[in-house]
Order: C-alpha cells, then sequence, then structure tokens
C-alpha cells in the first residue's frame, strides 16, 4: 500500500509555493510552478495538458513491474479488483493486451489525477465529502481516500536540456509524514509545452522488499 501510494504521488506531485526561486520563462524546470498554479488554482484540465499519461504508465509498468508482483506475493500490497485484474493481464496477456491495460491504467489516472486536484488533496485543502461524492476518482481511489495534507516540492532545477528533451531534479516533501522524495523527472516539448514522461529514479524511492 505504501509503494503504490508512493508511486501514484510521484507520477502526479502535488505543488506549493515552497519553490524559492522561480525559474526563467524557458527553463524546463518552470513546469513545477506551471503545475503549482494549476493545483491552487485549482484546474485539473491546466495540469493535465503536461502530462503525458500514457507515456507516464508505460515507464512505470518496465520499471515497477517486478517490484510490484513482488510485493503482491509477499502479501505487502493489496489491490483492488479491478488493479488486480489489470496486473495478471499485465504478467500473462499479449502485447496487445498489454498496450490496452496500459491505456485503460493511463484513462484511470487521470481521473485520480484530477480527483486529487479538484477534491483539493494535493493543495492541502480537501473538499466536504458531499462534493467529493460527485467526483470520479477511477481505480486507483479505491486503494484508499487520498491523505489531505499538504505536500511541497522544493530545489527545482534543470540537469538536462537538449533540444525538446530535458530532465529536471525535484524534492518531494509530505507535511504529515515528514517523508523527503528526491524525484528526477524526464520531459518531453511537443507543441510548445513540456509533459512530464518519465519517473527517471523510481528504483531509489522504494526500499527492497522484505527478505
Amino acid at each position: 500500500m505504501r509503494a503504490t501510494a508512493v508511486l501514484l504521488l510521484l507520477l502526479f506531485p502535488p505543488l506549493t509555493p515552497a519553490l524559492a526561486a522561480v525559474p526563467g520563462a524557458d527553463d524546463p524546470a518552470r513546469l513545477a510552478y506551471i503545475l503549482q498554479e494549476a493545483v491552487d488554482a485549482p484546474d485539473s484540465a491546466a495540469a493535465l495538458r503536461h502530462l503525458d499519461l500514457e507515456s507516464l504508465v508505460a515507464a512505470a509498468i518496465d520499471e515497477e513491474l517486478p517490484r510490484i508482483n513482488e510485493r503482491v506475493k509477499r502479501g505487502e500490497l493489496i489491490l483492488s479488483p479491478p488493479l488486480a485484474l489489470a496486473l495478471a493481464g499485465l504478467n500473462e496477456g499479449s502485447p496487445a493486451m498489454r498496450g490496452m491495460i496500459s491505456g485503460f491504467l493511463a484513462a484511470e489516472l487521470g481521473k485520480f489525477i484530477a480527483y486529487g486536484i479538484d477534491g483539493g488533496f494535493f493543495a492541502g485543502r480537501p473538499r466536504p465529502d458531499d462534493e467529493l461524492a460527485l467526483l470520479d476518482g477511477g481505480v486507483f481511489s479505491l486503494l484508499g481516500r487520498i491523505s489531505g495534507s499538504r505536500k511541497e516540492l522544493s530545489g527545482a532545477e534543470t540537469l538536462i536540456l537538449e533540444g525538446d528533451s530535458a530532465l529536471i531534479r525535484l524534492e518531494l516533501s509530505d507535511a504529515a509524514t515528514g517523508g523527503r522524495y528526491p524525484l528526477e523527472l524526464r520531459l518531453r516539448r511537443a507543441d510548445g509545452l513540456w509533459k512530464i514522461i518519465r519517473i527517471e529514479n523510481t528504483a531509489a524511492l522504494f526500499p527492497p522488499a522484505r527478505p
């Protein structure tokens, strides 16, 4: 549960004004501030324009599937029935089936992100339950109620910039747990917009499974 929750958090980290210096307009690291404005607005559509969900999910599957399988096997990660079926399909399905499941998970991740933003969770201001009931969080929301504690990013900087490809580094902190998570995010520019396409350091973010 913890590993899955952290992974979802990393796929779309909620942002605050904690970033000290705003990068210039041409700096890819400025994307952090664009997303922050969307979170605080709240405006999930504005945020989703800067996330390549299909690329993020495909990369996460490539990186995390063995670790997810191991944690499920050990009983450390309990999946809802839709996610359990998706995991089985990823493990046993054909390339076409894997592609279909990846597309499904990308769509569901989009719902979860919109739920986190529009529900006020990512900004640390959860809306009342009767208002949340009108929002669709998708299958990822079945993992449990999203933490309403405020999260902060700090130290946004661009490490690599090569044409329409960039690598930026951030640190995500969670006030509720005191956790601090280093992030290295791969970006790609398309139609003038920088989009997050991959978390480069997922392996460093999760402890090894217990023996």
